[in-house]
């Protein structure tokens, strides 16, 4: 548990200390498109896991894994592939931090009844989350100079990420993974078309489509995995991380599409 908890700690300060108030000022001039942007990913998204998991008969653990890589935060791997992809960077980080501060809010609520972990385990979660992400944006804005680190600070949070994933696999085996992979992947594809069908309802530009679409399948898989490792639930996290891999390869996939597009039409 104190090893969990460690590196939930490490991923959100991370993750805050790669965001800026320069962000906090993207997300708020949205306004209206904001309020869409968030709603998409905190309604949409697990309605959207509930429909993939329901069509697929997935069983329940992988099933419960989906919804909560689903509800989790962006993550910053979307920034990179957004970039890479043409999208726009300023509005896959005020997505990221708009959906890690309304996932601290609903998400460990959700799973403490989900997973049945009790007020202790959420305020364990909120604690987790909410101080390690405020101490690393604060840092930030003391320390200026940091954001020469910020790559670094991504990896830190990738190594913790993963250390959590293996983490599960370590308990829950390969076995059964692959239905869970097959949902992964229906579930990856059809946040990718919502995003595009969001943006465009929205009428955003072209770049902040690719970002909202990024964003919504870049999920940081941290939380919900030391979730329901805390719990017990490695069959759970074992979904999560099934998800995980095909996050990274229909991202990976659009990516070196576009990027062919791009070639092509030069």
């Amino acid at each position: 548990m104190t090893l969990i908890a460690l590196l939930l700690a490490v991923v959100f300060f991370a993750t805050g200390l790669g965001l800026t108030a320069a962000d906090a000022a993207t997300l708020r001039g949205m306004r209206g498109r904001a309020a869409v942007v968030l709603a998409v990913q905190l309604v949409g998204a697990p309605l959207v896991a509930v429909a993939v998991a329901v069509a697929l008969r997935a069983p329940l653990p992988a099933a419960a894994g989906l919804l909560l890589a689903a509800m989790a935060p962006g993550g910053p791997a979307a920034h990179l592939l957004t970039v890479l992809s043409g999208g726009t960077l300023a509005m896959a980080r005020a997505l990221t931090l708009g959906s890690t501060l309304a996932a601290a809010l609903t998400v460990p609520a959700i799973a403490a009844v989900a997973l049945r972990g009790g007020p202790t385990y959420l305020a364990f979660v909120l604690v987790l989350m909410l101080l390690p992400a405020a101490a690393g944006f604060a840092l930030r804005r003391r320390v200026p100079a940091l954001a020469a680190g910020e790559g670094a600070a991504a990896s830190l949070a990738s190594l913790a990420t993963l250390a959590l994933a293996a983490m599960a696999l370590w308990q829950a085996g390969l076995a059964g993974i692959g239905p869970a992979l097959w949902a992964g992947l229906a579930l990856a594809l059809a946040l990718t078309a919502l995003g595009r069908l969001a943006g465009g309802l929205a009428r955003m530009a072209e770049g902040e489509r690719i970002a909202l679409a990024m964003t919504l399948v870049q999920r940081n898989l941290a939380l919900p995995l030391a979730m329901a490792l805390a719990v017990g639930r490695p069959d759970v996290a074992q979904a999560v991380v099934a998800y995980g891999i095909a996050m990274w390869a229909v991202g990976l996939a659009l990516t070196a599409l576009r990027l062919r597009r791009a070639r092509g039409s030069a």
